[in-house]
């Protein structure tokens, strides 16, 4: 049975829910002509995930990566990787052009997600 879960029930702020589909709206028109400008029919090769797949947030990482790779042309190299940061965090490193998702994060987020009946 799919339960329904409301923004409100994972700690937004009732005066920031009721703002939803208007920011919502915002963010489409802000970032929807930037992702078309990246929507390809063909596949490329960036984001380039660098991890395995052994733990579940690695194999889940590898399939968006790949996933993206098939419908996204980024104009540079960018490569994602999941590595023990001590925290429950994602970072991204502008020099290097990566984004290193943190191992711990995924029982942080397994920790406040709400558990269906």
């Amino acid at each position: 049975m799919l339960t329904r879960i409301s923004a409100t029930d994972l700690g937004l702020p009732l005066d920031r829910a009721e703002g939803c589909a208007d920011e919502y709206a915002l963010a489409e028109s802000s970032w929807g002509p930037v992702f078309d400008d990246l929507v390809s029919e063909t596949g490329y090769d960036s984001p380039i995930y660098t991890g395995g797949a052994g733990s579940q947030t690695e194999s889940i990482i590898a399939t968006e990566v790949f996933t993206l790779n098939g419908r996204l042309h980024l104009p540079d190299d960018i490569t994602i990787a999941v590595e023990s940061c001590d925290e429950a965090n994602a970072f991204y490193d502008l020099d290097q052009r990566s984004i290193t998702i943190c191992t711990e994060f995924e029982a942080h987020l397994r920790d406040i997600s709400p558990v269906a009946d």
